[in-house]
Protein backbone atom coordinates (compact mmCIF):
# COMPACT_ATOMS: atom_id res chain seq x y z
CA UNK A 1 0.00 0.00 0.00
CA UNK A 2 3.06 2.29 0.72
CA UNK A 3 4.65 2.39 -2.69
CA UNK A 4 1.12 2.65 -4.28
CA UNK A 5 0.30 5.96 -1.95
CA UNK A 6 3.80 6.84 -3.14
CA UNK A 7 2.77 6.73 -6.97
CA UNK A 8 -0.83 8.54 -5.76
CA UNK A 9 1.32 11.07 -4.02
CA UNK A 10 3.75 11.88 -6.94
CA UNK A 11 0.76 12.28 -9.06
CA UNK A 12 -1.11 14.56 -7.01
CA UNK A 13 1.72 16.79 -6.13
CA UNK A 14 2.41 17.12 -10.54
CA UNK A 15 -0.67 18.11 -10.96
CA UNK A 16 -1.16 20.60 -7.93
CA UNK A 17 2.60 22.10 -9.07
CA UNK A 18 1.11 22.67 -12.47
CA UNK A 19 -2.18 23.36 -12.10
CA UNK A 20 -0.78 26.55 -9.75
CA UNK A 21 1.75 27.19 -12.43
CA UNK A 22 -0.86 27.46 -15.08
CA UNK A 23 -2.93 29.55 -12.74
CA UNK A 24 -0.28 32.36 -12.47
CA UNK A 25 0.34 32.31 -16.11
CA UNK A 26 -2.65 32.50 -17.46
CA UNK A 27 -2.21 35.63 -19.33
CA UNK A 28 0.86 34.10 -21.38
CA UNK A 29 -1.25 31.07 -21.60
CA UNK A 30 -4.22 33.19 -23.46
CA UNK A 31 -2.08 34.97 -25.47
CA UNK A 32 0.00 31.91 -27.29
CA UNK A 33 -3.29 30.89 -27.72
CA UNK A 34 -2.79 27.39 -25.51
CA UNK A 35 -6.24 27.50 -23.72
CA UNK A 36 -7.48 24.06 -25.33
CA UNK A 37 -3.89 22.88 -25.33
CA UNK A 38 -3.13 23.48 -21.44
CA UNK A 39 -6.73 22.34 -20.67
CA UNK A 40 -6.37 19.17 -22.57
CA UNK A 41 -2.67 18.78 -20.28
CA UNK A 42 -4.46 19.31 -17.02
CA UNK A 43 -6.96 17.01 -17.85
CA UNK A 44 -4.92 14.65 -18.69
CA UNK A 45 -2.89 15.05 -15.03
CA UNK A 46 -5.70 14.82 -13.37
CA UNK A 47 -7.26 11.72 -14.92
CA UNK A 48 -3.65 10.16 -14.41
CA UNK A 49 -4.02 10.95 -10.73
CA UNK A 50 -7.21 9.15 -10.27
CA UNK A 51 -6.15 6.00 -12.16
CA UNK A 52 -3.05 6.06 -9.94
CA UNK A 53 -5.72 5.93 -6.91
CA UNK A 54 -7.61 3.16 -7.93
CA UNK A 55 -5.23 0.68 -5.94
CA UNK A 56 -5.79 2.61 -3.05
CA UNK A 57 -9.26 3.07 -3.06
CA UNK A 58 -9.66 -1.15 -3.27
CA UNK A 59 -7.73 -1.00 0.22
CA UNK A 60 -9.69 1.67 1.58
CA UNK A 61 -12.94 -0.36 0.45
CA UNK A 62 -12.34 -3.09 2.80
CA UNK A 63 -10.97 -1.37 5.17
CA UNK A 64 -14.00 1.09 5.62
CA UNK A 65 -16.29 -1.93 4.83
CA UNK A 66 -14.27 -4.22 8.08
CA UNK A 67 -14.46 -1.01 10.18
CA UNK A 68 -18.05 -0.54 9.40
CA UNK A 69 -19.51 -4.04 10.09
CA UNK A 70 -17.19 -4.82 12.91
CA UNK A 71 -19.64 -3.97 15.55
CA UNK A 72 -21.79 -6.01 13.30
CA UNK A 73 -20.01 -9.00 13.00
CA UNK A 74 -18.63 -8.88 16.96
CA UNK A 75 -22.75 -8.71 18.02
CA UNK A 76 -23.85 -11.60 15.74
CA UNK A 77 -20.44 -13.69 17.02
CA UNK A 78 -21.42 -12.46 20.83
CA UNK A 79 -25.32 -13.48 21.16
CA UNK A 80 -25.12 -16.49 18.75
CA UNK A 81 -21.78 -18.34 20.91
CA UNK A 82 -23.85 -17.44 23.68
CA UNK A 83 -26.89 -18.78 22.68
CA UNK A 84 -25.64 -21.71 21.81
CA UNK A 85 -23.77 -22.45 24.52
CA UNK A 86 -26.94 -22.18 26.58
CA UNK A 87 -28.79 -24.50 24.27
CA UNK A 88 -25.76 -27.43 25.21
CA UNK A 89 -26.52 -26.32 28.96
CA UNK A 90 -30.12 -26.88 28.25
CA UNK A 91 -31.13 -23.40 29.48
CA UNK A 92 -34.36 -22.16 27.80
CA UNK A 93 -33.87 -17.95 29.13
CA UNK A 94 -31.58 -17.57 27.17
CA UNK A 95 -31.46 -13.57 26.49
CA UNK A 96 -33.51 -10.88 28.56
CA UNK A 97 -33.30 -7.14 28.68
CA UNK A 98 -30.87 -7.37 31.51
CA UNK A 99 -28.00 -9.14 29.51
CA UNK A 100 -28.87 -7.71 26.36
CA UNK A 101 -27.99 -3.92 27.24
CA UNK A 102 -25.42 -4.59 29.36
CA UNK A 103 -23.79 -6.75 26.77
CA UNK A 104 -24.68 -4.17 23.72
CA UNK A 105 -22.96 -1.30 26.22
CA UNK A 106 -19.78 -3.36 27.00
CA UNK A 107 -19.80 -4.09 22.65
CA UNK A 108 -20.31 -0.80 21.91
CA UNK A 109 -17.54 0.24 24.25
CA UNK A 110 -15.06 -1.99 22.77
CA UNK A 111 -15.90 -1.97 18.81
CA UNK A 112 -16.50 2.18 18.38
CA UNK A 113 -12.80 3.11 19.22
CA UNK A 114 -11.47 -0.30 17.13
CA UNK A 115 -13.31 1.22 14.52
CA UNK A 116 -11.83 4.92 14.70
CA UNK A 117 -8.34 2.90 14.59
CA UNK A 118 -8.96 0.74 11.53
CA UNK A 119 -10.42 3.94 9.63
CA UNK A 120 -7.24 5.58 10.50
CA UNK A 121 -4.63 2.90 9.18
CA UNK A 122 -4.94 4.66 5.26
CA UNK A 123 -4.56 7.95 6.55
CA UNK A 124 -1.37 7.52 8.90
CA UNK A 125 0.06 5.23 5.76
CA UNK A 126 -0.51 8.38 3.62
CA UNK A 127 1.17 10.69 6.36
CA UNK A 128 4.39 8.10 6.70
CA UNK A 129 4.51 8.15 2.35
CA UNK A 130 4.27 11.79 2.11
CA UNK A 131 6.69 12.23 5.25
CA UNK A 132 9.04 9.72 3.10
CA UNK A 133 8.86 12.24 0.21
CA UNK A 134 9.88 14.97 2.30
CA UNK A 135 12.59 13.26 3.79
CA UNK A 136 13.99 12.04 0.43
CA UNK A 137 13.70 15.94 -0.45
CA UNK A 138 15.71 17.17 2.53
CA UNK A 139 18.46 14.74 1.70
CA UNK A 140 19.20 15.70 -1.58
CA UNK A 141 21.36 18.56 -0.29
CA UNK A 142 21.73 22.41 0.11
CA UNK A 143 23.69 24.78 -2.07
CA UNK A 144 24.80 26.51 0.48
CA UNK A 145 28.65 25.72 1.62
CA UNK A 146 30.33 25.96 4.60
CA UNK A 147 31.37 29.57 5.36
CA UNK A 148 35.10 30.39 5.23
CA UNK A 149 34.96 33.03 8.13
CA UNK A 150 34.35 30.46 10.30
CA UNK A 151 37.10 29.14 12.55
CA UNK A 152 36.58 25.51 14.79
CA UNK A 153 37.88 25.87 17.65
CA UNK A 154 37.69 23.00 21.14
CA UNK A 155 35.67 26.02 22.88
CA UNK A 156 33.16 26.03 19.93
CA UNK A 157 33.13 28.59 16.97
CA UNK A 158 35.34 31.59 16.59
CA UNK A 159 34.02 34.52 14.17
CA UNK A 160 36.77 36.36 12.21
CA UNK A 161 36.48 40.26 12.27
CA UNK A 162 34.99 41.48 9.34
CA UNK A 163 37.00 44.49 8.93
CA UNK A 164 40.14 42.73 9.05
CA UNK A 165 39.26 40.25 6.62
CA UNK A 166 38.02 42.55 4.00
CA UNK A 167 40.98 44.78 3.89
CA UNK A 168 42.63 42.05 1.96
CA UNK A 169 40.66 41.70 -0.99
CA UNK A 170 37.96 44.11 -0.51
CA UNK A 171 34.14 43.41 -1.26
CA UNK A 172 35.00 39.71 -3.06
CA UNK A 173 37.77 37.98 -4.65
CA UNK A 174 38.16 35.23 -7.46
CA UNK A 175 41.82 33.78 -8.21
CA UNK A 176 41.59 31.08 -10.95
CA UNK A 177 38.05 30.42 -9.91
CA UNK A 178 36.16 27.52 -11.72
CA UNK A 179 32.64 26.95 -11.30
CA UNK A 180 29.77 24.59 -12.09
CA UNK A 181 26.15 23.28 -12.23
CA UNK A 182 25.04 19.76 -11.31
CA UNK A 183 28.65 18.52 -11.74
CA UNK A 184 29.14 20.19 -15.43
CA UNK A 185 31.91 23.06 -15.16
CA UNK A 186 30.44 25.94 -16.98
CA UNK A 187 32.95 29.20 -15.74
CA UNK A 188 36.81 28.85 -15.94
CA UNK A 189 39.47 30.41 -14.73
CA UNK A 190 37.74 33.37 -13.62
CA UNK A 191 40.33 36.14 -11.82
CA UNK A 192 38.38 39.14 -10.22
CA UNK A 193 39.19 41.90 -7.25
CA UNK A 194 36.59 44.01 -6.30
CA UNK A 195 36.75 46.96 -4.38
CA UNK A 196 34.08 48.47 -2.05
CA UNK A 197 31.63 51.00 -3.82
CA UNK A 198 32.68 49.84 -7.28
CA UNK A 199 30.37 49.72 -10.18
CA UNK A 200 31.26 46.99 -12.71
CA UNK A 201 29.69 46.34 -15.62
CA UNK A 202 29.78 42.67 -17.72
CA UNK A 203 28.68 42.77 -20.59
CA UNK A 204 28.85 39.74 -23.41
CA UNK A 205 27.16 37.91 -26.15
CA UNK A 206 23.85 35.80 -25.28
CA UNK A 207 24.89 32.40 -23.90
CA UNK A 208 28.52 33.91 -22.95
CA UNK A 209 28.64 33.06 -19.33
CA UNK A 210 27.10 36.40 -17.69
CA UNK A 211 24.36 34.64 -15.56
CA UNK A 212 26.06 32.07 -14.34
CA UNK A 213 28.99 34.20 -13.00
CA UNK A 214 26.73 35.91 -11.19
CA UNK A 215 24.81 33.07 -9.86
CA UNK A 216 28.48 32.29 -8.84
CA UNK A 217 29.18 35.34 -7.28
CA UNK A 218 25.71 34.69 -4.92
CA UNK A 219 26.41 31.01 -3.96
CA UNK A 220 24.39 29.33 -6.06
CA UNK A 221 26.89 27.35 -8.14
CA UNK A 222 29.26 24.92 -6.63
CA UNK A 223 33.49 26.07 -6.73
CA UNK A 224 35.29 23.35 -9.01
CA UNK A 225 38.86 25.03 -8.21
CA UNK A 226 40.18 28.39 -7.75
CA UNK A 227 39.13 30.36 -4.91
CA UNK A 228 36.22 32.24 -4.27
CA UNK A 229 36.27 34.63 -1.21
CA UNK A 230 32.27 36.41 -1.21
CA UNK A 231 30.94 39.34 0.91
CA UNK A 232 30.24 38.14 4.29
CA UNK A 233 27.81 40.49 4.97
CA UNK A 234 25.33 39.44 2.33
CA UNK A 235 24.67 39.77 -1.14
CA UNK A 236 21.50 41.36 -2.65
CA UNK A 237 20.11 39.83 -6.26
CA UNK A 238 18.15 40.75 -8.85
CA UNK A 239 17.31 37.87 -11.47
CA UNK A 240 16.70 37.81 -14.91
CA UNK A 241 13.20 35.95 -13.84
CA UNK A 242 11.76 38.22 -11.53
CA UNK A 243 10.38 36.45 -8.37
CA UNK A 244 7.62 38.40 -6.84
CA UNK A 245 5.72 37.36 -4.01
CA UNK A 246 1.59 37.59 -4.11
CA UNK A 247 1.67 40.77 -1.66
CA UNK A 248 1.41 44.69 -2.25
CA UNK A 249 4.35 46.58 -3.54
CA UNK A 250 5.74 47.87 0.21
CA UNK A 251 5.55 44.30 1.55
CA UNK A 252 7.77 42.90 -2.07
CA UNK A 253 9.91 45.67 -1.41
CA UNK A 254 10.45 45.88 2.45
CA UNK A 255 10.50 42.19 3.00
CA UNK A 256 10.99 41.11 6.68
CA UNK A 257 13.39 44.56 6.75
CA UNK A 258 12.07 47.17 9.32
CA UNK A 259 10.47 49.77 7.28
CA UNK A 260 12.26 53.08 7.40
CA UNK A 261 9.83 55.64 5.63
CA UNK A 262 12.78 57.94 4.67
CA UNK A 263 14.87 55.05 3.01
CA UNK A 264 11.95 53.93 1.52
CA UNK A 265 11.23 56.78 -0.15
CA UNK A 266 14.60 57.57 -1.48
CA UNK A 267 14.37 53.95 -3.01
CA UNK A 268 10.87 54.46 -4.92
CA UNK A 269 11.85 57.97 -6.53
CA UNK A 270 15.60 56.11 -7.42
CA UNK A 271 13.43 53.41 -9.68
CA UNK A 272 10.78 55.73 -10.84
CA UNK A 273 8.20 53.99 -8.73
CA UNK A 274 5.96 56.93 -8.02
CA UNK A 275 4.57 57.85 -10.71
CA UNK A 276 3.30 53.97 -10.85
CA UNK A 277 1.93 54.01 -7.47
CA UNK A 278 -0.45 56.85 -8.83
CA UNK A 279 -1.99 55.07 -11.01
CA UNK A 280 -2.62 52.08 -8.48
CA UNK A 281 -6.09 52.33 -6.82
CA UNK A 282 -4.53 51.54 -3.16
CA UNK A 283 -1.24 52.97 -3.98
CA UNK A 284 1.77 50.56 -2.50
CA UNK A 285 -0.98 48.84 -0.56
CA UNK A 286 -1.73 47.18 -4.15
CA UNK A 287 -1.44 43.63 -4.01
CA UNK A 288 0.39 42.87 -7.02
CA UNK A 289 -0.55 38.92 -8.28
CA UNK A 290 0.96 35.75 -8.33
CA UNK A 291 4.12 36.70 -10.00
CA UNK A 292 3.75 40.12 -10.31
CA UNK A 293 0.68 39.00 -13.30
CA UNK A 294 -0.95 42.60 -12.64
CA UNK A 295 2.29 44.43 -13.42
CA UNK A 296 3.77 45.24 -16.64
CA UNK A 297 7.57 43.26 -17.27
CA UNK A 298 9.41 47.22 -16.53
CA UNK A 299 7.14 47.33 -13.41
CA UNK A 300 8.70 43.57 -12.14
CA UNK A 301 11.72 44.67 -13.02
CA UNK A 302 12.03 48.19 -10.70
CA UNK A 303 10.03 46.26 -8.47
CA UNK A 304 12.69 43.51 -7.57
CA UNK A 305 15.61 46.42 -8.21
CA UNK A 306 13.69 48.46 -5.46
CA UNK A 307 13.76 45.38 -3.57
CA UNK A 308 17.26 44.66 -3.77
CA UNK A 309 18.35 48.20 -2.69
CA UNK A 310 16.07 48.29 0.12
CA UNK A 311 18.02 45.70 2.16
CA UNK A 312 20.98 47.57 1.97
CA UNK A 313 23.48 44.79 1.63
CA UNK A 314 26.93 45.99 0.50
CA UNK A 315 27.00 44.22 -2.73
CA UNK A 316 24.12 44.94 -5.85
CA UNK A 317 24.16 42.11 -8.43
CA UNK A 318 21.91 43.01 -11.18
CA UNK A 319 21.39 40.96 -13.93
CA UNK A 320 19.80 42.28 -17.23
CA UNK A 321 17.42 44.57 -15.36
CA UNK A 322 17.30 47.08 -17.87
CA UNK A 323 16.08 44.94 -20.62
CA UNK A 324 12.46 45.47 -20.13
CA UNK A 325 12.38 48.96 -19.64
CA UNK A 326 11.31 51.61 -22.34
CA UNK A 327 14.44 54.31 -22.81
CA UNK A 328 13.28 57.21 -20.28
CA UNK A 329 12.63 54.44 -17.87
CA UNK A 330 15.89 53.20 -18.53
CA UNK A 331 17.57 56.68 -18.35
CA UNK A 332 15.61 57.53 -15.52
CA UNK A 333 16.66 54.72 -13.35
CA UNK A 334 20.36 54.14 -14.38
CA UNK A 335 20.62 58.01 -13.41
CA UNK A 336 19.10 57.47 -10.21
CA UNK A 337 20.73 54.15 -9.32
CA UNK A 338 23.87 53.98 -11.12
CA UNK A 339 24.43 57.48 -12.43
CA UNK A 340 27.03 59.75 -10.28
CA UNK A 341 25.16 60.96 -7.66
CA UNK A 342 22.73 57.83 -7.65
CA UNK A 343 21.62 55.82 -4.78
CA UNK A 344 24.17 53.13 -4.65
CA UNK A 345 27.14 55.45 -5.30
CA UNK A 346 25.92 57.79 -2.50
CA UNK A 347 25.39 54.60 -0.19
CA UNK A 348 28.97 52.74 -1.10
CA UNK A 349 27.11 50.17 -2.39
CA UNK A 350 29.29 47.61 -4.83
CA UNK A 351 27.18 47.15 -8.04
CA UNK A 352 27.74 44.38 -10.35
CA UNK A 353 25.72 44.77 -13.40
CA UNK A 354 25.16 42.11 -16.49
CA UNK A 355 23.30 43.92 -19.20
CA UNK A 356 23.26 44.35 -23.19
CA UNK A 357 22.93 48.57 -22.53
CA UNK A 358 27.12 48.84 -23.76
CA UNK A 359 26.03 52.66 -24.09
CA UNK A 360 26.11 52.83 -20.44
CA UNK A 361 29.79 51.06 -20.32
CA UNK A 362 31.69 55.07 -20.00
CA UNK A 363 30.12 55.34 -16.35
CA UNK A 364 31.23 52.21 -14.97
CA UNK A 365 34.51 51.81 -12.75
CA UNK A 366 34.83 48.52 -13.99
CA UNK A 367 34.21 46.75 -17.65
CA UNK A 368 34.25 42.71 -17.85
CA UNK A 369 33.73 41.64 -21.01
CA UNK A 370 32.78 37.59 -21.22
CA UNK A 371 32.97 34.62 -23.66
CA UNK A 372 32.18 30.76 -23.45
CA UNK A 373 32.61 31.19 -19.71
CA UNK A 374 35.54 33.01 -19.66
CA UNK A 375 36.58 36.35 -19.10
CA UNK A 376 38.56 37.69 -21.95
CA UNK A 377 38.97 41.60 -21.06
CA UNK A 378 38.48 43.45 -18.07
CA UNK A 379 39.83 46.79 -17.09
CA UNK A 380 38.32 50.35 -17.29
CA UNK A 381 36.48 51.95 -20.36
CA UNK A 382 39.02 53.64 -21.75
CA UNK A 383 41.82 50.91 -21.26
CA UNK A 384 39.59 48.45 -23.15
CA UNK A 385 38.69 51.20 -25.84
CA UNK A 386 42.55 51.32 -25.89
CA UNK A 387 42.38 47.67 -26.95
CA UNK A 388 40.08 48.67 -29.42
CA UNK A 389 37.01 46.22 -27.55
CA UNK A 390 34.17 47.16 -29.97
CA UNK A 391 31.45 47.53 -27.47
CA UNK A 392 28.67 47.28 -30.05
CA UNK A 393 28.85 43.56 -30.54
CA UNK A 394 27.68 43.19 -27.10
CA UNK A 395 24.98 45.83 -27.45
CA UNK A 396 21.34 44.40 -27.57
CA UNK A 397 19.36 45.02 -31.07
CA UNK A 398 17.67 47.67 -30.27
CA UNK A 399 18.81 51.64 -31.84
CA UNK A 400 21.17 53.37 -29.14
CA UNK A 401 21.11 56.47 -30.97
CA UNK A 402 18.63 58.06 -28.06
CA UNK A 403 20.89 56.79 -25.57
CA UNK A 404 23.77 57.86 -25.84
CA UNK A 405 23.38 61.33 -24.23
CA UNK A 406 24.04 61.80 -20.31
CA UNK A 407 21.89 59.76 -18.22
CA UNK A 408 22.84 62.13 -15.62
CA UNK A 409 20.77 64.81 -16.88
CA UNK A 410 16.74 63.88 -17.03
CA UNK A 411 13.53 64.94 -15.61
CA UNK A 412 13.39 66.52 -12.83
CA UNK A 413 9.11 66.59 -12.39
CA UNK A 414 9.65 63.80 -9.72
CA UNK A 415 12.22 64.73 -7.34
CA UNK A 416 10.04 66.74 -5.07
CA UNK A 417 7.55 63.51 -5.00
CA UNK A 418 10.12 62.02 -1.93
CA UNK A 419 8.93 64.74 0.40
CA UNK A 420 5.46 65.29 -0.82
CA UNK A 421 4.11 61.51 -1.88
CA UNK A 422 1.40 60.71 0.27
CA UNK A 423 0.91 56.83 1.43
CA UNK A 424 -2.59 55.41 1.27
CA UNK A 425 -4.15 53.81 4.50
CA UNK A 426 -4.41 49.84 3.60
CA UNK A 427 -8.07 48.84 3.20
CA UNK A 428 -8.03 46.44 5.86
CA UNK A 429 -11.93 45.72 5.71
CA UNK A 430 -11.59 43.88 2.21
CA UNK A 431 -9.83 41.15 3.14
CA UNK A 432 -12.56 40.78 6.06
CA UNK A 433 -15.58 41.18 3.50
CA UNK A 434 -14.41 38.67 1.05
CA UNK A 435 -13.76 36.56 3.96
CA UNK A 436 -17.39 36.99 4.60
CA UNK A 437 -18.59 36.61 1.42
CA UNK A 438 -17.62 33.06 1.26
CA UNK A 439 -20.30 31.20 2.05
CA UNK A 440 -20.23 27.18 3.52
CA UNK A 441 -22.91 25.97 0.75
CA UNK A 442 -26.36 26.46 -0.54
CA UNK A 443 -29.00 24.45 -2.20
CA UNK A 444 -27.64 25.86 -5.55
CA UNK A 445 -23.97 24.37 -4.37
CA UNK A 446 -25.73 20.66 -3.84
CA UNK A 447 -27.62 21.16 -6.86
CA UNK A 448 -24.04 21.86 -8.74
CA UNK A 449 -22.81 18.66 -6.98
CA UNK A 450 -25.53 16.63 -7.88
CA UNK A 451 -25.74 17.34 -11.24
CA UNK A 452 -21.81 16.62 -11.53
CA UNK A 453 -21.91 12.97 -10.06
CA UNK A 454 -25.43 12.78 -12.11
CA UNK A 455 -28.86 11.75 -10.45
CA UNK A 456 -28.23 7.90 -11.00
CA UNK A 457 -25.38 7.73 -8.68
CA UNK A 458 -27.05 9.76 -6.60
CA UNK A 459 -30.12 7.64 -6.51
CA UNK A 460 -28.08 4.50 -5.83
CA UNK A 461 -25.66 5.89 -3.24
CA UNK A 462 -28.65 6.82 -1.32
CA UNK A 463 -30.85 3.21 -1.73
CA UNK A 464 -27.46 1.75 -0.57
CA UNK A 465 -26.62 3.50 2.00
CA UNK A 466 -30.48 3.92 3.62
CA UNK A 467 -30.30 0.06 3.44
CA UNK A 468 -27.01 -0.19 5.38
CA UNK A 469 -28.01 2.16 7.68
CA UNK A 470 -32.00 0.88 8.22
CA UNK A 471 -30.31 -2.87 8.19
CA UNK A 472 -27.82 -1.89 11.14
CA UNK A 473 -30.85 -0.46 13.00
CA UNK A 474 -33.12 -4.07 12.20
CA UNK A 475 -30.37 -5.98 13.85
CA UNK A 476 -30.87 -3.88 17.17
CA UNK A 477 -34.40 -4.08 16.90
CA UNK A 478 -34.00 -7.86 16.06
CA UNK A 479 -32.18 -8.29 19.36
CA UNK A 480 -35.18 -6.31 20.74
CA UNK A 481 -37.71 -9.30 19.87
CA UNK A 482 -35.30 -11.96 20.39
CA UNK A 483 -35.39 -10.93 24.30
CA UNK A 484 -39.43 -9.81 24.67
CA UNK A 485 -40.02 -13.38 22.47
CA UNK A 486 -42.24 -15.45 24.42
CA UNK A 487 -41.15 -18.48 22.58
CA UNK A 488 -38.17 -20.19 25.02
CA UNK A 489 -38.27 -23.39 22.95
CA UNK A 490 -35.19 -24.57 21.25
CA UNK A 491 -36.57 -24.86 17.72
CA UNK A 492 -37.84 -20.72 18.50
CA UNK A 493 -34.38 -20.21 19.93
CA UNK A 494 -32.47 -21.76 16.65
CA UNK A 495 -34.66 -20.11 14.71
CA UNK A 496 -33.90 -16.82 16.24
CA UNK A 497 -30.27 -17.11 15.73
CA UNK A 498 -30.61 -17.93 11.70
CA UNK A 499 -32.73 -15.13 11.17
CA UNK A 500 -29.95 -12.61 13.33
CA UNK A 501 -27.45 -14.33 11.31
CA UNK A 502 -29.47 -14.02 8.30
CA UNK A 503 -29.76 -10.00 8.73
CA UNK A 504 -26.50 -9.95 9.94
CA UNK A 505 -25.16 -11.00 6.21
CA UNK A 506 -27.49 -8.64 4.08
CA UNK A 507 -26.22 -5.79 6.47
CA UNK A 508 -22.61 -6.73 5.54
CA UNK A 509 -23.85 -7.04 1.97
CA UNK A 510 -25.11 -3.63 2.22
CA UNK A 511 -22.17 -1.91 3.63
CA UNK A 512 -20.07 -3.66 0.73
CA UNK A 513 -22.27 -2.50 -2.20
CA UNK A 514 -22.29 1.17 -0.77
CA UNK A 515 -18.45 1.54 -0.53
CA UNK A 516 -18.07 -0.01 -3.36
CA UNK A 517 -20.18 2.07 -5.54
CA UNK A 518 -18.98 5.46 -3.36
CA UNK A 519 -15.33 4.47 -4.29
CA UNK A 520 -15.51 2.71 -7.35
CA UNK A 521 -18.01 4.60 -9.48
CA UNK A 522 -19.15 7.96 -7.66
CA UNK A 523 -15.65 9.23 -6.46
CA UNK A 524 -14.12 8.77 -9.84
CA UNK A 525 -17.25 10.64 -11.70
CA UNK A 526 -17.31 13.55 -9.77
CA UNK A 527 -13.61 14.07 -9.01
CA UNK A 528 -13.29 14.59 -12.84
CA UNK A 529 -17.04 16.02 -13.55
CA UNK A 530 -16.13 18.08 -11.30
CA UNK A 531 -12.50 19.71 -12.05
CA UNK A 532 -13.23 19.83 -15.46
CA UNK A 533 -16.16 22.25 -15.11
CA UNK A 534 -13.81 24.44 -13.08
CA UNK A 535 -10.64 23.98 -15.33
CA UNK A 536 -13.53 25.60 -18.11
CA UNK A 537 -14.37 28.07 -16.18
CA UNK A 538 -10.52 29.12 -15.13
CA UNK A 539 -9.95 28.99 -18.79
CA UNK A 540 -12.51 31.17 -19.91
CA UNK A 541 -12.43 33.55 -16.71
CA UNK A 542 -11.87 37.02 -17.57
CA UNK A 543 -8.65 38.15 -17.38
CA UNK A 544 -9.34 41.11 -14.60
CA UNK A 545 -11.06 38.34 -12.27
CA UNK A 546 -7.76 36.02 -12.88
CA UNK A 547 -5.40 38.97 -11.91
CA UNK A 548 -7.36 39.90 -8.86
CA UNK A 549 -7.86 36.34 -7.88
CA UNK A 550 -4.95 34.34 -8.61
CA UNK A 551 -3.42 33.62 -5.26
CA UNK A 552 -7.17 32.35 -4.18
CA UNK A 553 -6.78 30.33 -7.59
CA UNK A 554 -3.18 29.18 -6.61
CA UNK A 555 -3.81 28.65 -3.07
CA UNK A 556 -7.97 27.04 -2.83
CA UNK A 557 -8.65 25.71 -6.32
CA UNK A 558 -5.53 22.60 -6.46
CA UNK A 559 -6.68 21.37 -3.00
CA UNK A 560 -10.34 21.78 -3.81
CA UNK A 561 -10.08 19.64 -6.13
CA UNK A 562 -7.89 17.41 -4.10
CA UNK A 563 -10.66 17.22 -1.56
CA UNK A 564 -13.94 16.17 -3.76
CA UNK A 565 -11.86 13.29 -4.98
CA UNK A 566 -9.73 10.81 -2.25
CA UNK A 567 -10.55 13.41 -0.08
CA UNK A 568 -14.34 12.11 -0.37
CA UNK A 569 -14.24 9.31 1.96
CA UNK A 570 -12.85 11.00 4.50
CA UNK A 571 -16.21 13.20 4.84
CA UNK A 572 -18.25 10.14 3.56
CA UNK A 573 -17.60 7.68 6.60
CA UNK A 574 -18.74 9.86 9.47
CA UNK A 575 -22.00 9.74 8.75
CA UNK A 576 -21.50 5.80 9.99
CA UNK A 577 -19.34 6.85 12.63
CA UNK A 578 -22.00 9.31 14.04
CA UNK A 579 -24.58 6.33 13.12
CA UNK A 580 -22.86 3.74 15.11
CA UNK A 581 -22.21 6.60 18.05
CA UNK A 582 -25.60 6.99 18.23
Amino acid sequence: MKARQLLYGAATQKRVTTTSYIAGNMKGVRMLGLSQTVLHMLTQLREAEVAASIYIRKILLWVLVVSNVMFQLTTVATYVTFAVMMLLKGQRNILDFNRLYGSLSALKLVGSPLMVVLQLIPTLQLCLSSLERIENFLKKGSVQKEEPNLRLSEEGVELLSLHGHGKHYGALLMKDASFAIDNKSLLFNLNLQCENGTFIMVIGKVGSGKSVFLRSIVGETDLCSGTFKPSLSGTAYCDQQVWLRNLSVRENIVGEAPFDESWYKRVLWSCGLFQDLREMKEGDHTLIGSKGISLSGGQKNRLSLARAIYARKPILVIDDMLAGLDNATEKLVFSRVFGRDGLARTSRTTVILATHATHYARFSDQIIVMSDGRIIQQGTYQELVAKNVDFHKYASNEDTSTKDSDPSVTDETDTVLEDSFEFLNPETHDSEEDDASRQAGDRKSLFFFMKAVGYMHITIHFITLSAAIGLTQIQYFWLKWWAESHDRSKSGTIRQIYLFIIVTLVNVLAFLVTYGHFLMWFMPKVSLNLHARQLVALMRAKFSILASMVSCLQEHYPSNVSKIGLGCWIHNKYIFARHHAC
